[in-house]
């Protein structure tokens, strides 16, 4: 499924004539990803979380808004997606439920 969005993303763009290009989907075990690092009691930074990969902002953790990757094809969920496709970094999609 993550490689059917990607394809339809290189495709159609992210509309108004936008080309897509430079994003990143990684399709990982997500509670693996975001397990926090040995330095995880650092609190100097409250918006972002400290995971053994890096730095994760808390504004770009969208678990709370349950969109699964199955869902990006069309509506609001593809709206998210064309958002998230021009930031830096990569869009992390869980191997098991799908979910951004």
């Amino acid at each position: 499924t993550a490689l059917r969005v990607a394809r339809m993303l290189a495709t159609q763009g992210l509309g108004e004539g936008q080309r897509a290009f430079g994003y990143t989907i990684i399709v990982a075990n997500v509670l693996e990803l975001l397990k926090p690092s040995a330095h995880a009691g650092d609190k100097s930074n409250k918006l972002q979380r400290r995971t053994r990969f890096g730095r994760f902002p808390q504004f770009l953790d969208l678990r709370e808004l349950d969109i699964k990757i199955q869902e990006c094809t069309d509506g609001s969920a593809r709206r998210v997606l064309w958002s998230l496709c021009k930031e830096d970094g990569a869009i992390v999609v869980d191997g098991v439920s799908g979910q951004l």
